[in-house]
């Protein structure tokens, strides 16, 4: 067993891009940093969260997508993993969410098309991690499917709450489940 977990070469590159983005959004785009969450909302997100979590788990039932087996991680691994997730749920959850789905929402007036939009955008951006080559033929599809799907229930909590504080914490969360469950699952 490792002593620490791995990061692929891509996702350093990817921490690096976050690490110049996200002082440029905080000094140029301030207002997408809404963490703010009413408990007006707190009977939609959970709804959301629950339908999607049961969702998920009848999708991978049915088509057998990943084998659930806990990774028998150490406790310095589990802390790993979760700083992991948080270097990538905060700034994705800040550009797909709160910069790409915002603009949407102010551009397009219906809630549902903007969330599918900003979901397949989000999957988009994730071809290359795990890709084997820049042809289509050798990106990770399954791995951007599944990065879309996922991106749904989180744009529509965006959507209803205006607060990235939910998306970016079932992001994080969903990412901790992944690595603690899924061998070999990149970001």
């Amino acid at each position: 067993m490792q002593s620490s977990i791995s990061i692929s070469k891509y996702n350093l590159w990817v921490v690096g891009l976050y690490a110049i983005l996200f002082p440029l959004i905080w000094v140029f785009a301030p207002n997408v940093l809404n963490y703010n969450f009413s408990s007006d909302s707190l009977g939609h997100v959970l709804l959301i969260s629950v339908s999607s979590l049961f969702g998920i788990f009848l999708l991978n039932t049915m088509f057998n997508t990943y084998n659930l087996k806990w990774q028998h991680l150490s406790l310095l691994q589990i802390f790993q993993v979760t700083i992991y997730a948080l270097l990538f749920a905060i700034p994705e959850e800040i550009i797909f969410k709160g910069i790409i789905q915002g603009s949407l929402q102010n551009a397009i007036s219906n809630i549902l098309i903007v969330v599918l939009i900003s979901s397949v955008i989000f999957g988009a951006a994730h071809f290359p991690n795990g890709a084997s080559g820049l042809h289509p033929k050798d990106w990770n599809w399954r791995f951007a499917t599944a990065t879309f799907l996922i991106g749904l229930p989180l744009g529509l909590i965006f959507a209803v709450t205006g607060s990235l504080l939910i998306p970016t914490l079932l992001h994080a969360l969903l990412l901790v489940f992944f690595k603690l469950y899924i061998d070999a699952v990149s970001n």
